[in-house]
């Protein structure tokens, strides 16, 4: 109910969208833990484009004088805003027809690799900038202030300055419940449900809980007219009846419709495969748009607005021991139980409970703004995608948002291929091992009465446990300097063929130490020459040199037209200078691809004689 007011349309629509569109998902889904209906960010688009198009146009001549509930509006002292919500209701259900279209076509024609290019960053970045549009619509209802919600872009700011210039209006019943129910909700699942979750076979449902109390309360305090607070009002017992959605509208609302079939697509995708991996199964992206696509199609006839993966009732369902779709049955019985014989007890419910229940359930989308920290660490270029689809999303609008992010996604990789290193490879010490001239590696001599050295290739017996260690720090592994089995498994399986080792690919950060207390107090810092320097325990650092009047070269790229002249300008920067190179390596064996400007700009490299290693067909 929550998510149908969410949408702008009244909250029994939200009933009717977590019943219908599960009963197509359980006969066609390949998850079985997702339960479909409303979410937080897609009912926020959903009123976006039923606020939008209901304030820029009229109802069409054909619309039937009766209201979507059911009321009839000729003699209505509130016909004007039956006919808003007549209207409301039809381009809701036309947008859920069209979005249904959309998904099973992708479906159909196998586009379910499409979500392959919206990155972990993007989708979280959109559902985060997304919370922030959540929470901003719903604190008029909080406050008890009545406005309608702004249109276009800029939504936040205008619905924050449009807020605060009618906060003479507050309504104080509704603004002490709010703060209530949000004071119990968070109450209840940080100290009970989180911390008593080992006891409790099934978290408290403090929702359900407090809406019952306070429709409880409104109703024998009649709270609603002594002090003028908001509530549903009347709900309509049963199930509707089929209807046709207005196909007139759909031709303006294509845009709005894919925007909404890909964020949708995306979320589910990202809650199905969470669980998925959890339980040991798989989903099938394509077929899961042929099942999303059925169900907003067979919904729209119902009065559904677009549905998406229910992540608060699916992780409950899946938290309560559910390892089949027959759970999202049982949870749907337990809905058209409401429909049919409970909606009228909820006529005096305050909308500013059920916009505190959908606030509280916003802290997991609005915690995630700490992935900025993590993709700091971890990779620059991603956390400039996470802030540009943010700002994009929260600045501007969501559909506008998912364009930011997929284009900063596109260009952060252009980027990076366009500025690629160019890298100078040099021998390690008088092994047949070639590595980048400013990186080291340490080295263990093996005892010989705990192990017994493999047969390698290179001209020393010792073996290598880090190949890229940067200069100034020191990697080791293992109690003694040694790979696990399992470390040996992650290396590089052709290197180790070629060279007769294997290198660990994976080191935890508390097996990082400094360059100085890896050298031990009597290692020289760093040796000249081939010669290997020891630094303590049998722990030595081979030192990487280029071959004389040889040049090696790795381009760590494919190489097109784009990057080119980088390479070139990169290439020839490396050879100029020092002894006079005779002969020109190139290591392709990070190319990819080479278009014919690539191959262009390699034939225009002269002065050496030039070789190509690793060179892939």
């Amino acid at each position: 109910m929550a998510y149908g007011m969410l949408a702008n349309l009244h909250p029994v629509y939200g009933l009717y969208v977590s019943f219908f569109p599960g009963l197509i998902y359980v006969l066609l889904g390949t998850s079985r833990h997702i339960s479909v209906g409303t979410f937080a960010v897609v009912s926020l688009m959903v009123g976006a484009v039923v606020n939008e198009h209901v304030q820029h146009s009229s109802v069409h001549p054909t619309d039937s004088p009766l209201s979507p509930l059911g009321l009839n509006m000729t003699n209505s002292t509130g016909m004007e805003e039956e006919v808003e919500a007549a209207e409301k209701l039809s381009v809701a259900t036309a947008l859920a027809l069209l979005t249904g279209l959309i998904q099973l076509v992708m479906g159909i024609l196998h586009l379910g690799v499409v979500n392959s290019y919206l990155s972990d960053a993007v989708v979280t970045a959109l559902n985060t900038g997304s919370a922030v549009h959540v929470l901003t619509s719903q604190l008029k209802h909080m406050v008890g202030v009545r406005f309608k919600d702004p249109a276009g872009n800029f939504k936040v700011a205008k619905t924050l300055i449009v807020l605060f210039g009618h906060m003479s209006e507050t309504n104080v019943a509704s603004l002490v419940t709010a703060c209530a129910c949000v004071f119990v909700c968070i109450l209840v699942k940080d100290q009970i449900n989180e911390r008593f979750k080992k006891q409790l076979r099934v978290p408290i449902p403090i929702e359900i809980i407090t809406v019952v109390v306070a429709t409880i309360v409104f109703h024998y305090g009649r709270l609603h007219h002594i002090y003028d607070a908001a509530i549903v009002g009347p709900i309509p017992t049963g199930l509707p009846a089929p209807r046709v959605p207005d196909l007139w509208r759909m031709a303006s609302l294509v845009d709005d419709a894919l925007a909404i079939s890909i964020v949708s697509f995306a979320i589910n995708m990202s809650i199905g495969r969470v669980y998925a991996k959890k339980h040991g199964y798989t989903i099938e992206p394509s077929q899961e748009l042929v099942a999303y696509g059925c169900g907003n199609v067979f919904s729209s006839f119902f009065l559904c607005f677009p549905s998406s993966g229910a992540l608060g009732r699916s992780s409950l369902l899946e938290g309560s021991g559910g390892k089949t779709q027959v759970t999202t049955l049982a949870s749907s019985v337990l809905v058209l139980v409401v429909l049919l014989a409970l909606g009228g007890l909820f006529e005096d419910l305050p909308t500013a409970v059920l916009a505190s229940i959908v606030v509280v359930n916003l802290r997991g989308m609005l915690a995630q703004m700490v992935e900025v920290k993590r993709l700091w660490r971890i990779n620059r270029w991603e956390m400039s995608t996470w802030l540009a689809t943010f700002l994009g999303v929260v600045l501007i609008d969501v559909p506008v948002g998912l364009v930011v992010g997929v284009v900063a996604s596109f260009l952060s990789i252009v980027v990076q291929t366009q500025l690629a290193d160019l890298a100078v490879l040099g021998r390690l010490g008088d092994t047949d091992i070639f590595r980048r001239k400013d990186v080291s590696a340490l080295v263990r001599s093996p005892p010989a009465r705990q192990h017994t050295s493999p047969p390698a290739r290179s001209s020393t017996s010792s073996r290598v446990l880090r190949e890229e260690a940067r200069l100034g720090t020191a990697l080791l592994a293992g109690k003694n300097g040694w790979p696990s089995r399992e470390q040996g498994r992650m290396g590089d399986s052709g290197k180790a063929d070629a060279v007769g080792w294997r290198p660990v690919a994976a080191l935890g950060r508390d097996e990082r130490v400094s360059s100085e207390s890896a050298r031990g107090p009597c290692c020289p810092r760093w040796a000249s020459g081939s010669e290997p320097s020891r630094c303590g325990a049998g722990v030595s650092v081979l030192q990487v040199h280029e071959l004389p009047a040889t040049k090696i070269v790795r381009f760590e790229s494919m190489l097109y037209f784009a990057n080119s002249e980088h390479f070139r300008s990169q290439l020839e920067e490396a050879v100029r200078g020092g002894c006079r190179v005779q002969h020109l390596v190139i290591d392709c064996s990070a190319m990819s691809y080479m278009d014919s400007v690539g191959a262009e700009a390699l034939h225009r490299v002269g002065g050496s004689c030039m070789l190509m290693a690793s060179a892939r067909r």
